[in-house]
């Protein structure tokens, strides 16, 4: 039985053999595009950082007025950025203008290309206010578009959500099959696409009065100017130097010689990030009120400045003060002026110099342009002196540990790999499961915990039940337990994660926090050891925190306290604010020590569960989930060269393993006592595709393993879902042949 939406009425089949008429042309809708992004990222289409984690909305989509109506199925569509790393949707909302009954939707991709849908929903509903309540619909790929058909339903406005994981998602065409049954309501909008109100762009970027008494410091002759250029380089995954910006100015007075007509660039690249530094030393004590940057070139070069972050230094050897960052109020695709201020909030303190860092977001414009910097203050009223800091101890180099000969515990991966299936707590029940993956050569089963195995006396119960399976099957269990999921102990119980910044988190473990990594993962894992488990690995995917990762090094008050007593000198804690933490340390020269500190740390406190754990049973595997660096400090801290930790990688999801054996050569020379184990998603991977790539990426690292069981589940989701067009017997079967292959790839290079 088909369940109807409370807004909708299901019709009697009295229109049954009606025409059905294409109700979109003589539609009026708007079109959303969002994207996938976790906290802190830029939500692509804007200039606007992201405060939480999840699916966040670009400004409503504005086209042609009939692009997506036109019947032409063109190139003409709804077109989201390029963002390779989000899942997106576009999110279409019509508004019949009268009520109908319909009894088909149908939409399409653009025909020229890859555009194909991972998912696409409807919800029809008689009043905008009523569509979030409304039956999702689901729509099913038929001729190369996607297809609702049912019973005929009243409705007036319809809602059309496209999802995609691929680099852009588009949608040219739609189709709404129906018959009007009512007239054109009184207050029906146009037809075709509903416009956007324009922004007022000059209010956004209007320059304040400069106060009385002051002027721009920056024009005298006196001061001195540095500009330095940094970009994003994909094949070393750092910011890398460059010398755009000195080519570009080489007198070294383009930015404060008064004339807009000389400008600094900075490295010109669609999809790399972009920096430019520049430091001013105004040649004296000025209190200062403002700093505006003139951005150059938007309309003509595609320049465009996302924010610029400002430090200033209160005389010679005093620290450099963050004072926070200006974001540019328009977005990338507004063109207010060739040229244009950013201005800074008031900064209402003394300086002698000043720092500026200038970002350019990937994928936001082609290079920044950057006209002038004017800094407005006047000499200072009273003599700056100087309050001078240093570092006391210097935070150790991490010491690089070879792998030696490994245990005889790992023999079984040396000589056949891990070949793992990803599965879930609970599924000891499941035997048929448990059957097929044994005959289909898998030698290990990942267990996420989750729920009632989460509690004092689940987890023991759990463990046994797995120890049984393991014994019975000859499969071995190795434990996946999720850390910060905020179930058997609150995340912040025992201290909470803050990155710094503007926004404070709320829900995620402070990562130096010795009794949340004792409780949370010694005694499970000790537990696990105990049962006769092969392993436990922590699942750094945090999905009951603020955020699935961390942003960088925990910087709240404990962890802030305890570098500054023990490692500066003429600093003290309270001296530096939560807010501007990280830009403090990065603008002194301690962003790298610090990170550098907080990694020993973790390592200390993941030695200690380590040697509590292989006290117990010495061949017990830890290691963890995600990726090498999901926290700095895993691989050091629960590996040895004789048990080397398990990095279950995430990296290879979409089936690209032509990278794994430069990282497992990385890991190496790098000095991490881990193993690397490349994960693949059978979402992406196609039968056809899976012996070839275990085949390429089993032999070079220590196996491999699939996410998940879930896909085979009679009712997974979206997400979880194998490719479409194969059946769960084509998977089971690509499985057997991969692991034949494998063995058959061992054999070769023994």
């Amino acid at each position: 039985m088909r369940h109807v939406a409370l807004c909708c009425v299901l019709l009697p089949a009295v229109i049954a053999g009606a025409p059905a008429d294409n109700l979109a042309r003589d539609s009026a809708y708007s079109a959303f595009i969002s994207g996938y992004v976790y906290r802190g990222q830029v939500i692509p289409g804007t200039n606007t950082p992201a405060t939480t984690e999840g699916y966040m909305d670009a400004p409503p989509w504005q086209g042609l007025p009939f692009a997506l109506v036109d019947g032409r199925r063109d190139g003409e569509a709804v077109v989201s950025w390029f963002w390779s790393a989000m899942s997106k949707r576009i999110r279409v909302v019509f508004d019949l203008r009268r009520e109908c009954q319909l009894s088909a939707v149908r939409l399409w991709p653009p025909a020229e290309g890859d555009w194909t849908f991972d998912a696409a929903s409807a919800r029809l509903s008689v009043s905008r206010e009523r569509l979030a309540q409304a039956e999702a619909l689901a729509l099913h790929p038929e001729e190369g578009g996607m297809v609702w058909t049912g019973d005929p339903m009243v409705a007036r406005f319809v809602e059309i959500t496209c999802v995609s994981s691929a680099p852009q998602i588009a949608l040219a065409e739609v189709e709404l099959q129906g018959t009007p049954i009512a007239e054109v309501a009184a207050d029906a909008p146009p037809p075709g696409l509903i416009p956007v109100p324009a922004r007022d762009l000059d209010a956004l970027i209007a320059l304040p009065e400069m106060p009385a008494g002051y002027a721009n410091a920056a024009a005298r002759s006196g001061t001195r100017v540095t500009v330095t250029s940094e970009h994003y380089d994909d094949q070393t995954g750092k910011l890398v130097a460059d010398d755009c910006a000195a080519r570009s100015d080489p007198t070294g007075r383009a930015l404060v010689d008064g004339d807009r007509a000389t400008t600094v660039s900075s490295f010109g690249g669609w999809y790399a990030a972009k920096r430019l530094t520049v430091e001013m030393d105004l040649g004296g004590g000025f209190d200062l009120d403002r700093v505006v940057v003139w951005s150059a070139g938007h309309g003509t070069s595609r320049s465009f400045i996302n924010s610029f972050s400002l430090w200033v230094q209160a005389g010679e050897g005093a620290p450099w003060m963050p004072l926070g960052d200006t974001w540019n109020p328009l977005l990338p695709g507004e063109i207010p002026a060739a040229t244009y201020p950013l201005v800074s909030p008031p900064v209402g303190r003394p300086a002698t110099a000043l720092r500026l860092q200038l970002n350019g977001v990937a994928q936001s414009a082609d290079m920044m342009q950057v006209a002038e910097i004017e800094v407005w203050g006047k000499p200072a009223e009273k003599p700056i002196a100087p309050r001078p800091w240093r570092v006391r101890e210097a935070v150790p180099d991490i010491a690089r540990v070879a792998i030696g000969e490994l245990s005889p515990a790992l023999d079984w991966i040396t000589r056949d790999r891990i070949r793992a299936l990803y599965g879930y707590a609970g599924q000891w029940r499941d035997s048929q499961l448990l059957e097929q993956v044994v005959a289909a050569g898998f030698n290990t089963f990942i267990v996420h915990t989750m729920g009632a195995s989460h509690s004092e006396e689940g987890w023991p119960e759990e463990a046994q039940r797995w120890a049984g399976v393991q014994r019975e099957r000859n499969l071995r269990v190795i434990i996946s337990w999720p850390f910060g999921s905020d179930e058997r102990y609150g995340n912040t119980q025992f201290g909470a994660y803050q990155p710094g910044g503007p926004n404070l988190w709320t829900r995620t473990p402070c990562p130096l926090s010795r009794e949340y990594w004792d409780r949370v993962i010694g005694e499970r894992a000790a537990i696990a050891a105990q049962a006769g488990l092969t392993g436990l690995v922590v699942d750094m995917e945090m999905y009951g925190a603020d955020s699935t990762r961390y942003a960088g090094p925990c910087y709240c008050d404990s962890c802030w306290r305890s570098f500054v007593v023990e490692r500066l000198e003429g600093v003290m804690p309270e001296d530096v604010p939560l807010a501007v933490r990280p830009a403090w340390a990065a603008a002194n020269g301690l962003a790298a020590d610090y990170a550098r500190w907080q990694e020993l740390a973790v390592m200390d406190i993941l030695r200690r569960i380590e040697q509590r754990v292989h006290a117990v049973v010495p061949g017990f595997l830890l290691g963890n989930l995600l990726d090498p660096e999901s926290l700095p400090g895993l691989a050091r801290g629960l590996g040895t060269p004789a048990m080397p930790a398990l990095i279950f990688s995430e990296l290879e999801y979409g089936g690209d393993v032509t990278t794994v054996p430069a990282r497992v050569v990385r890991l190496r020379e790098e000095g991490y006592p881990a193993l690397y184990v490349t994960g693949l998603a059978v979402k992406s991977v196609t039968p056809p595709q899976l012996p070839e790539v275990v085949a390429q990426c089993a032999p070079v690292s220590a196996g491999y393993w699939l996410w998940s069981s879930a896909a085979f589940s009679p009712d997974a989701t979206a997400d979880y879902q194998h490719a479409p067009g194969y059946s769960h017997d084509d998977y089971w079967d690509a499985f057997n042949r991969a692991n034949r292959h494998l063995t058959a790839a061992l054999a070769g290079k023994q």
